[in-house]
């Protein structure tokens, strides 16, 4: 028994002194990037699962994924910084890793508070392109990937301009696609833009969707408020509305509803984010929003959960993704295009790739096959990243809207094709259609162990019942309700003992 301890107290020191040696501490920095690569992939298939699961398995596998990665980034690119050999490859893994911390759309922060301590984010960045710097000022003679190099370097500059961005959106009340205080203003004389109104047919119904312009509004007395030129026929033009989309004569949106209300949803979310802003409800005292909800919605009880669902997906993007981001600025998409272009072409040049003289490296090639499923790593979450946007509701809904403004698209079938073939497909759910439940009888008596205690805050007679799907006879009862009692939720019980019996 001792001498099996003595054996592997000498093992984990030799193993020990040989991670302190060259060769140790490159395979420390191979084993690290590998790592990275597979946390960036990690959170760039599940990171939208957060929004639509309670799972604290999903929660806190996606948190310490999002934690990790920032932490073994700034890690390993000290280490390369402070190696005492070479290795050219190190150009590219620095830059690699410096590109994950701001590559992934689907999760930019985890809770608000990451958007609260975005000077904190600043830093550590500005420390990472330092180090980058450093990385780069001993290489840069021996630099032997040339173009594609560049290309990464400009992959990094955009993808840290979409962070950025998408840390501040938070907490600019007139970003583009949102401009909550414009629409805040704008809602307290739509009501005076028509005189008639229809809930069915959206008529007199100018909910804000996209094109509005803080450039284009006057400041007034005596209420000073943003408002919108209308009168101006190039502004007009530009805002779309709720009612110029279901007026639309092209046949994307007339022969689809779905269309329709992905639109709709998106001036809801747009009125919803007021909630967090603080800015008042100006159309909720009118008697045409009441209709649209009893009339125009609640008669559809299915559609309307699913216009609320995708609302509220809309609302969790603009907190937690860079999807706001990229339809205000869809250019930034090409970073994924150039990052897939300069992958493919370093895979290229690695076919032919030979260590020069000094040079520290592993034996087998091991460096280039780590570069290479780096680079297919970082091609696949791009190529994930690109097909799940042009599948979003934010894609949906800038797509339409210029549809809806260009009237020569409505000749062109074959667009007209694609663009159907878009808005019917879906790539990511916004919810799982599932309810949490909660039993006094069943959890009373529950005691949770320490660990549940410490990571899912559970206290005794906390503990949660299996999730249920959410049937549609709750939803036709919870409409009933509504219906009857003019917009008050009340008994949905007695509604459902009515339907089922």
């Amino acid at each position: 028994m001792y001498v099996a301890a003595g054996n592997s107290t000498s093992t984990a020191q030799a193993l020990l002194k040989w991670l302190d040696e060259d060769v140790g501490k490159l395979a420390r920095i191979e084993v690290l990037v590998v790592i990275s690569g597979a946390l960036m992939t990690f959170l760039a298939l599940f990171g939208s699962y957060r929004r639509r699961s309670r799972s604290a398995l999903i929660k806190y596998t996606l948190w310490a994924a999002f934690t990790l990665t920032d932490s073994i980034s700034a890690y390993t690119i000290g280490l390369m910084q402070t190696a005492n050999f070479h290795n050219n490859l190190f150009l590219l893994w620095s830059l690699f890793l410096i590109i994950i911390k701001c590559s992934t759309n689907s999760i930019t922060a985890f809770s608000v508070q990451d958007n609260d301590n975005k000077m904190s984010y600043y830093f550590n960045l500005l420390l990472l392109i330092l180090y980058v710097g450093f990385i780069f000022n001993s290489y840069f003679k021996n630099i032997s990937f040339g173009i594609p190099l560049y290309i990464f370097v400009f992959v990094f500059m955009f993808k840290a301009i979409e962070r950025l961005i998408g840390l501040n959106l938070v907490d600019i009340p007139n970003r583009p696609m949102l401009n909550t205080k414009l629409v805040s203003d704008y809602m307290h004389y739509e009501h005076e833009l028509s005189n008639e109104v229809d809930p069915v047919s959206m008529k007199g119904y100018k909910y804000l969707v996209t094109g509005e312009d803080p450039k284009d509004t006057d400041i007034n007395p005596p209420d000073y408020l943003r408002k919108l030129r209308l009168n101006d026929s190039a502004v007009k033009f530009k805002v779309i509305t709720v009612e110029k989309i279901w007026r639309c004569p092209g046949r994307v949106l007339k022969n689809s509803k779905e269309a329709k209300d992905v639109c709709l949803s998106f001036a809801f979310f747009k009125l919803l984010r007021r909630h967090f802003t603080g800015y008042p409800w100006a159309e909720a005292k009118q008697d045409k929003t009441k209709r649209l909800i009893l009339e125009g919605l609640l008669n559809d009880p299915i559609r309307a959960f699913k216009v609320i669902e995708t609302e509220l997906g809309f609302l969790y993007d603009s907190f937690y993704t860079k999807y706001a981001v990229i339809t205000g600025k869809p250019l930034l998409l090409l970073s994924s295009v150039a990052t897939l272009l300069g992958s493919f072409w370093t895979i290229g040049t690695l076919f032919n790739y030979k260590p020069s003289n000094g040079e520290l490296h592993m034996k087998g090639n091991i460096d280039v096959l780590i570069t290479v499923f780096f680079l297919l790593a970082i091609s696949f979450v791009e190529f994930w990243q690109i097909i799940t946007y042009v599948f979003s509701d934010w894609a949906k809904v800038l797509l339409l809207c210029y549809y809806v403004k260009l009237s020569p698209l409505h000749e062109m079938n074959l667009l007209q094709t694609l663009l159907s073939f878009v808005c019917r497909k879906r790539v990511l759910k916004p919810w799982d259609q599932k309810l949490g439940q909660y039993s006094l009888l069943d959890s009373y008596g529950y005691e949770p162990c320490y660990l549940k205690t410490v990571l899912m805050r559970s206290g005794r007679g906390q503990k949660e019942s299996p999730f249920v799907q959410l049937p549609e006879e709750v939803k036709k009862a919870i409409a009933q309700s509504l219906i009857e009692n003019e917009g008050k939720l009340k008994s949905i019980g007695l509604c459902l003992k009515h339907r089922i019996f």
